[in-house]
């Protein structure tokens, strides 16, 4: 309930992702942990938030990033299916990267993030000494992941379109004239075409549609 909570707080990810991984290190009484969020172009796992990771753990895996299909998580990412190992995880094959080994962890939980049916991260979940989970409190974390996936998946769909909208306004605000219309956008595509053009230019209209600014746009 404090995540679903937290995570409709901001539309900041890494906000969101900090506080979040906070509370699921606090209430899982595990040592550390790491949010990946999956690049949908580039399939590299990006580690937006991560918890008392060693130096060379965090390094590694900001500099060589993971990508979907690779090693431990990029598995789980893959096959969509949580991974939960009990005791010696840093030994486990399936963690084919040597700096992850380095880590020195006995318990790993390994779930994927989900938004309108897809894996969009993973999260991690780590303990450096033997730890044996509530089953209880597993289950927290499964159900944990929903609104941390939708919280990824609305902070994209909010980037995204907060990129169209700062391209629209950018295009649409071209020498203090903003306009939505599509006749001014148009004619707009067309000033800038002619703005180096060495020639007269006409510009007719009715009173009041705008052609001064458009000879001040065209000077």
């Amino acid at each position: 309930y404090e995540i679903a909570l937290t995570v409709g707080k901001s539309l900041d990810l890494k906000t969101i992702l900090n506080e979040v991984l906070e509370k699921v290190i606090s209430f899982m009484g595990v040592d550390a942990g790491v949010i990946y969020v999956i690049d949908e172009e580039t399939l590299e796992m990006i580690p937006v938030s991560f918890r008392n990771l060693t130096e060379a753990v965090v390094k590694d895996l900001s500099e060589r990033k993971v990508k979907v299909g690779e090693c431990m998580c990029g598995s789980i990412a893959e096959c969509d299916r949580e991974v939960i190992i009990l005791e010696k995880a840093s030994l486990d094959p399936r963690f084919t990267r040597g700096v992850p080994k380095k880590e020195n962890m006995d318990f790993y939980a390994g779930l994927p993030l989900r938004a309108r049916n897809k894996v969009v991260g993973v999260m991690c979940v780590i303990s450096h000494s033997p730890y044996t989970p509530d089953h209880d409190l597993l289950d927290i974390l499964r159900a944990a992941t929903q609104p941390i996936g939708l919280a990824i998946e609305n902070s994209r769909m909010f980037e995204h379109t907060k990129k169209e909208v700062d391209a629209r306004i950018k295009y649409s605000n071209f020498a203090g004239i903003i306009t939505g219309s599509p006749k001014m956008t148009s004619i707009l595509e067309l000033v800038r075409k002619v703005t180096d053009v060495p020639s007269s230019i006409l510009i007719f209209g009715e009173s009041g549609t705008g052609k001064e600014l458009i000879a001040r746009a065209l000077h």
